[in-house]
């Protein structure tokens, strides 16, 4: 029982740092799109 639960603290603990990992590149795809639609709308 306490393996399990020291198994189930570090996969949470890796699946908390792959969801900062995934927002960050989430949020940088978005900053990119952004700034190639705003660079294609001016003159």
């Amino acid at each position: 029982m306490a393996t399990r639960n020291r198994v189930w603290q570090q996969m949470t603990e890796h699946s908390a740092s792959w969801g900062s990992l995934l927002l960050l590149i989430c949020g940088l795809g978005v900053t990119i799109f952004m700034m190639v639609m705003y660079s294609q709308q001016l003159p």
